[in-house]
């Protein structure tokens, strides 16, 4: 069984660095400097993002790890300020179970939370007593803020799990869309407007806003930034679209509008990259970008959009769980690269680390009782 890790120490910078204004480890904690302000976090998540969906390679060392036809300034941007990991993996094969491992550190197994449903008696009661990462940051005594902005498609509402500021429990997981159909009602939905494809400028501008609340009220935050993109029922600009579809065909991609909707979410990524520049934050702020899953892989036109990696969303194959992830702040050595094993339930520890606090991480033992005795299939396992 996996322990939970900080990936940062796991990756070779020991303390995370000697350069990190605060850390978890008592020695480094009891020298900081008291004065020193806690550092901000930012949780950039795509969806059904492929490992070669980019154009940085996650492995240097095999040039087949980055696409020759998606263009992705910004993230290339943001490698060259941090570090990549090639050997990064998402809890699950589809959306709801890794966004709820991502919130509470916690296997999809062993929250009982496997698939896009809650199909397991005892499952919502797993979740409801684990300990989320903004009410794990509240424990720092630091005057966290925590936000999350679009996709949610998962259980509880982000008010339960203790987000200070919100977008809701969205009801519409592709993001496609202003106001969904009513099937009911007959109610015609209202379509989102050209300029702003999957949501991405209106997210970005929301983000880009909480930023500046929090740097006003010099408060430390936990921004988790969750994009509709790329998800099914691709949208893009128009002027995006145009230029890939009269773009020369990768050696892998070719879809003109998956690499346009894939560039218009680093184009978004780029808006909140400028303004943490702008706010004179950036070098206090840790990002971490990776994405839920794999790209999806039915269909003729989609087999070949996880490649080299076989398959894609659904599957626990590597096209299915291997995803793209940077990390960029305090400490982090710029243009380096790890192959570090880590996964999404890793930033749990990493943000508890990073941020100070001081209470314990859960335990992750337990052992398994032989009785399937319902009492003892809900109580055996332990945070």
């Amino acid at each position: 069984m996996r322990r939970r890790n900080c990936f940062l120490k796991m990756a070779g910078l020991g303390a995370v660095s000697l350069s990190l204004p605060i850390c978890a480890t008592s020695a480094l904690a009891e020298d900081s400097n008291p004065m020193t302000k806690p550092p901000n976090f930012i949780l950039i998540l795509s969806d059904d993002h492929g490992w070669s969906g980019t154009s940085v390679a996650m492995d240097p060392n095999n040039p087949d790890s980055k696409s020759d036809y998606i263009e992705t300034p910004n993230l290339e941007r943001l490698a060259a300020r941090g570090m990549r990991f090639s050997n990064a993996y998402s809890p699950a094969a589809m959306c709801s179970p890794t966004r709820c491992a991502i919130q509470y550190g916690k296997s999809p197994a062993r929250s009982l939370h496997t698939d896009n449903y809650l199909r397991y008696d005892g499952a919502k009661e797993r979740i409801a007593a684990s300990l989320s990462l903004p009410k794990m940051l509240q424990q720092s005594d630091q005057g966290y803020v925590t936000a999350h902005l679009g996709k949610w498609h998962q259980w509880p509402h982000p008010d339960e799990v203790g987000y200070d500021v919100h977008t809701g429990a969205t009801d519409n997981p592709e993001g496609n869309v202003l106001k969904r159909r009513n099937r009911v009602t007959k109610e015609k939905g209202i379509p989102l407007p050209p300029d702003d494809p999957k949501r991405i400028f209106s997210l970005s501008r929301k983000a880009c806003d909480f930023l500046e609340e929090q740097v006003e009220a010099d408060k430390p935050f936990y921004l988790q930034l969750s994009h509709y993109a790329v998800h099914k029922q691709l949208q893009s600009l128009a002027e995006t679209q145009a230029k890939y579809e009269m773009k020369k065909r990768g050696k892998w991609h070719y879809r003109a509008e998956f690499a346009a909707c894939t560039e218009d979410l680093d184009t978004g990524i780029g808006i909140v990259l400028d303004k943490l520049a702008e706010l004179g934050i950036e070098e206090n702020t840790y990002i971490f970008f990776m994405s839920d899953n794999g790209a999806t892989a039915i269909g003729e036109k989609r087999r070949r959009v996880n490649m080299p990696l076989r398959r894609g969303k659904f599957i626990f194959m590597e096209g299915g769980i291997r995803v793209p992830m940077l990390v960029a702040g305090p400490g982090v050595p710029k243009g380096s690269h790890s192959d570090s094993l880590v996964w999404g339930c890793d930033l749990w520890p990493t943000i508890h680390d990073l941020a100070g606090v001081r209470t314990p991480l859960p335990s992750m033992s337990g052992m398994i009782c032989r009785r399937r005795c319902r009492k003892c299939e809900t109580n055996c396992w332990r945070r």
